[in-house]
């Protein structure tokens, strides 16, 4: 099977049923980890086959690279799993979480927002694309100058215009809505 022809190694079906409930898990996680200063957050993406082995081992580096520059408490934590197969390539799902012990909020903010783009940054640089599932939303439309041509980007525009001219889908707030172009 693929599995043993890549090195990897098979866990069954039931760590995957595992991981897939974990998922519902993640935000109750998250909200725990912030009552004791750990700031948290899953990242998604699809990448190629050429690509994909790629990946997680940037993500790592960089964000460990970044943790130190940032010089935050203790280490990152990172996980990462591969979640859905395609003929295409492979989606990975991820977890970062930092301590933020002994910081202002503020600065726990600006830092860990540091962190993350540094993962979806990496992630980019690697191959991979700016999300899979999770969509783009405003945190990650900076990023689609880096993974998209002006020219689509501008398409999308002017898409977003003729079929919502009014500006009242995605509650006037998605990536493409008329007020995140202005």
């Amino acid at each position: 099977p693929l599995v043993s022809e890549v090195g990897g190694l098979w866990g069954g079906a039931s760590k995957g049923e595992a991981g897939y409930a974990l998922t519902f898990a993640i935000a109750y996680l998250r909200d725990f980890g912030l009552d004791h200063r750990i700031l948290s957050e899953s990242l998604e993406t699809m990448a190629p086959w050429s690509s994909v082995h790629k990946v997680w081992p940037k993500v790592v580096a960089a964000v460990e690279e970044e943790h130190r520059r940032l010089r935050l408490p203790g280490r990152p934590f990172l996980s990462c799993r591969m979640t859905q197969l395609y003929d295409e390539g492979a989606v990975l799902y991820m977890y970062i979480a930092t301590s933020a012990a002994g910081l202002p909020n503020e600065r726990s903010l600006q830092a860990f927002e540091s962190l993350e783009h540094t993962a979806r940054r990496a992630i980019l640089d690697a191959g991979g694309n700016v999300s899979h599932h999770h969509g783009v939303g405003k945190l990650r439309s900076n990023l689609l100058k880096q993974s998209q041509s002006s020219t689509y980007n501008d398409l999308l525009h002017r898409l977003k215009h003729a079929l919502d001219p009014g500006n009242v889908l995605a509650a006037r707030n998605g990536v493409w809505s008329l007020s995140t172009k202005d």
